[in-house]
């Protein structure tokens, strides 16, 4: 389905956001609605592979995040830039008129989810994250900083489309790959700005850790026993390098939340 742009108005700075509306079920059955967030640099393309399998059984949603795709994003330094992204995921369900989702995010986009489920709990059936970690770790941090002093800088000095060929290896993406396909990656990923992904990535790395212990507490009040499950593969971006098995996985897990 085309790309839909969402004005945000008061939420997410003023800003627009672009999202897929994926929905292939008999249109007189109730269903239940996912909302799939992207990691950090990757965009809404990228779950191309769940699409067919998910969007018979239930209406997805995959959304460009600020900074990411299609989307716009806020100027740097924004004074409540981690406000706007959670209001902004909000109210990408509140327009729609959709009051609840399966929450589906993959790296940064899980640790957002994470910050959602602690604080609007009420719009979320369930969450699952894949390759998330609670905020980035200085390990982490130095992984994707790929030699420079920050993250920020590696993208300031780098811009979109060689950070994408110098993080290939580091995400291990090229392993296994079939031919074409990391050109058709490196073309996806290259279409966000430089400006965009140093807001987004200044945002996940210097403040997220801030909200860290708060939707720890939050999170053990409002929600289940966590389940986990462990899937073998070359990198970082598991969702696509063994997407058959996270999505059989995946739909076992959600017919337990319905349940």
């Amino acid at each position: 389905m085309p790309l839909k742009r969402l004005n945000l108005g008061g939420a997410g700075c003023g800003q627009k956001t672009f999202y897929f509306d994926d929905d292939f079920r008999n249109p007189w059955t109730p269903t239940e609605t996912i909302l799939i967030h992207h990691g950090s640099g990757r965009n809404s393309n990228f779950w191309y592979k769940w699409i067919p399998i998910f969007s018979k059984r239930y209406r997805i949603i995959r959304r460009d995040a600020l900074g990411h795709g299609y989307s716009s994003a806020p100027p740097l330094g924004h004074p409540n830039m981690i406000g706007a992204l959670l209001d902004e995921i909000v109210d990408t369900l509140n327009q729609p008129k959709i009051e609840k989702v399966q929450y589906l995010g993959e790296s940064t986009g899980g640790i957002f989810g994470e910050f959602v489920a602690a604080r609007n709990p009420e719009r979320l059936h369930s969450l699952s994250i894949c390759g998330s970690l609670l905020f980035p770790s200085k390990s982490a941090q130095d992984m994707l900083a790929v030699g420079y002093a920050t993250p920020e800088k590696a993208i300031r000095a780098l811009e979109s489309r060689g950070r994408g060929e110098v993080v290939i290896p580091v995400l291990k993406t090229d392993q296994g790959a079939p031919e074409g396909f990391m050109d058709w990656w490196l073309e996806k990923f290259t279409i966000p700005s430089t400006e965009g992904i140093c807001a987004y990535t200044e945002l996940y790395v210097e403040k997220t850790s801030t909200l860290a212990e708060s939707c720890i507490r939050s999170m053990f009040l409002c929600c289940c026993l966590p389940l986990r499950t462990i899937i073998e593969g070359h990198g970082h971006e598991i969702y696509l390098e063994q997407a058959e098995i996270c999505q059989e996985k995946f739909l076992k897990f959600l017919e337990t939340v319905k349940s």
